[in-house]
């Protein structure tokens, strides 16, 4: 018997077959097919043995995280380039080819099979909305640490895991930009600042505090690759579903009898975002009552405006800057804060007082992963 560990190249999803050894390819396809509840033939499932060199897959692996998100790693493209990890239905699932371990052999955290769909199924998929239940969260101008979970960011373009964010006076800011400015005087918002100031995250912890009861929020993530994903936040509803530019149009279709908050992340003035950006700009001006719309750059600036739309829109914007030492420093005073970070820091994590936060200091000034408000844990 084998017990291998899957992973879905396209949404990032984890599950486990169990499959007995003697059986081949073919029958694997078949289980997964079941299992994942595909309306596709089976033979069209692509399988491929998830080895990076000769080790697994893990699940903690970074290129695992990114599959997540919708995006396609490099080192997930070179696994399936591969001709060797191309699994043959006609083969058993014993072959040394694949060398897949014995169930009790295995290492815990082991991915064995990449699982692509073929890309019609992934465009069927990609048009639907995966949804669960999930609450809000409750702002308090006065803390120092707000909290991210996992399923608070899940399939949004951000890092898929659970978050504790600092709330430097520059998140407090943002977040009263975003209420104020944006959402009750209607203006227009751009977010600015360069990458790994926070300004993503801190604008998702704001969409996971509104009102859903007056509002309906939508977050759209611009990736590297041009795709979109696409959270909506309604009554007690998360839904999630990975678009294209062409979609956008029908996302934004939705009940008007309420307020609706659009949150656009990943913006630059490449130009590319041009047609996304009228779209927005359209579907706000046809009801500036009801309707508010932020951009989130990922860069420091807009290039060239375009001052007839700015006035038309009463467009305002809000810089984030770099974090100072002071910043950093008193972000790791709190020990559960310092501890999700110690690992990734060059010294070790034992030291204390004024070693600790200067250390801190120097492992956050020579990496740019922690330039931001957010830590992960």
């Amino acid at each position: 018997m084998k017990s291998l560990g899957c992973v879905v190249v396209g949404d990032g999803s984890v599950f486990v077959v169990e499959i007995d050894e003697c059986k081949k390819v073919g029958i694997l396809k078949k289980m997964i097919k079941e299992e994942k509840m595909y309306k596709l033939p089976a033979d069209q499932l692509l399988l491929y043995v998830a080895k990076k060199g000769d080790s697994w897959l893990k699940t903690d692996d970074p290129d695992v995280a990114m599959l997540e998100t919708g995006e396609i790693p490099t080192g997930i493209i070179n696994i399936m380039k591969k001709k060797e990890n191309n699994m043959d239905s006609c083969y058993r699932v014993r072959s040394t080819a694949f060398g897949f371990p014995n169930e009790d052999t295995g290492e815990d955290g082991e991915i064995h099979v990449l699982v692509k769909l073929p890309e019609a199924a992934n465009k069927k998929q990609r048009l639907e909305w995966r949804s669960t239940r999930w609450g809000s969260h409750v702002y308090d101008p006065n803390s120092q640490y707000f909290v991210l979970e996992k399923e608070d960011v899940d399939e949004s373009g951000l890092l898929p895991s659970r978050m504790m964010l600092y709330c430097r006076p520059t998140f407090h800011r943002q977040f009263e930009f975003l209420r104020d400015q944006v959402s009750s005087e209607g203006h227009l918002g751009w977010i600015l600042g360069p990458p790994g100031t926070g300004k993503s995250t801190t604008a998702m912890a704001f969409a996971s505090t509104v009102d859903r009861s007056e509002w309906i929020v939508t977050w759209i993530h611009v990736a590297k690759d041009m795709d979109l994903n696409c959270v909506r936040l309604a009554g007690e509803e998360r839904k999630t579903r990975a678009i294209d530019i062409a979609d956008v149009d029908e996302v934004l279709l939705v009940d008007d009898t309420k307020k609706h908050l659009l949150l656009v992340d990943g913006w630059t003035a490449a130009d590319f975002f041009r047609e996304l950006t009228v779209k927005c700009h359209r579907w706000l001006t046809r009801d500036l009552v009801k309707r508010r719309l932020a951009f989130v750059c990922s860069v420091a600036s807009r290039g060239k405006v375009q001052e007839g739309t700015d006035i038309r829109m009463r467009a305002m914007e809000f810089d984030v800057w770099s974090w100072t030492l002071a910043e950093y420093l008193d972000a790791v005073k709190k020990r559960d804060f310092f501890m999700c970070v110690a690992s990734k820091l060059d010294a070790p994590p034992c030291l204390t007082g004024m070693e600790k936060l200067t250390t801190t200091w120097s492992g956050f000034a020579r990496s740019g992963d922690f330039a931001g408000s957010a830590i992960t844990s």
